[in-house]
């Protein structure tokens, strides 16, 4: 293992913070969905399907892990998006509606690291087998009741907000063809989600199942799925990548 290239937390946050530094005001994300995974296709915007940088190439395009040899690579992102809303005026009186307190208010939670690793093993010079761990999260709402109008909340029931959480877990075999100029991969998908709704007890009626639409607390689900990808060095200055994944098929809610 003394070959094994390591890119450490350190390295990952400094990349990270000097992007930080030189970059303009963001205004929209991609949702639950990052543009990237790693900081490496975090800094690309995500255009990593055809190239080659780190063990975290596995959870774009599986057919790259073969060629970027044996490594490991570890990093954190740090991802701070600023939710708020405002009110004003009367609701319409139709049936059914309700007022919201007129103001602007921020949600609470501003702050989320989000994890991801990967590791990957060569088996001799054309064939590899890798790991890697990453997420979806970090767009949750936390409406506090107390802030807003005196406890009352955002709907009329307290403290309101939705939490959801994904883990993805990749198994990847990676090959050469043609001489080594090309490879193939195929991965595995393990995948859990949590979700968890609060404070819209007063929705309840438009709901075809009431009692289980809030604070119902964190509620959990497993599914699988893959992915298949390809990529080859056409020239010296030119790369060709495809993958697909599947649908990732969950299994159901209890709560």
């Amino acid at each position: 293992m003394n070959s094994m290239r390591k890119n450490t937390i350190a390295g990952a946050m400094g990349v990270m913070v000097s992007l930080l530094l030189v970059s303009t005001t963001a205004h929209a994300t991609n949702g639950y969905f990052s543009h990237g995974y790693g900081t490496k296709s975090k800094g690309v915007a995500g255009a990593g399907v055809a190239t080659v940088s780190d063990a975290m190439d596995g959870a774009l395009n599986p057919a790259t892990m073969v060629l970027g040899g044996q490594q490991f690579s570890l990093g954190l992102a740090w991802f701070s998006p600023m939710r708020s809303y405002s009110v004003s005026g009367m609701p319409t009186g139709a049936q059914g509606t309700f007022g919201l307190v007129p103001g602007k208010f921020d949600s609470d939670n501003e702050n989320f690291f989000v994890p991801g690793f990967g590791v990957n093993w060569m088996r001799g010079e054309d064939s590899a087998f890798g790991l890697t761990v990453y997420g979806n999260g970090g767009m949750n709402t936390d409406w506090k009741g107390a802030d807003i109008g005196g406890g009352m909340g955002a709907f009329g029931a307290g403290d309101a907000g939705v939490d959801l959480m994904q883990l993805f877990v990749n198994g990847t075999y990676s090959r050469k063809f043609d001489s080594g100029k090309g490879a193939w991969g195929v991965s595995a998908i393990l995948a859990a989600q949590s979700f968890e709704a609060y404070g819209l007890r007063n929705f309840a009626g438009y709901s075809n199942n009431p009692n289980k639409l809030s604070d119902q607390g964190a509620d959990t689900a497993m599914g699988y799925g893959f992915k298949v990808g390809f990529q080859n060095q056409v020239s010296s200055r030119l790369a060709l990548g495809a993958s697909y994944q599947s649908p990732i098929w969950m299994g159901e809610f209890e709560k």
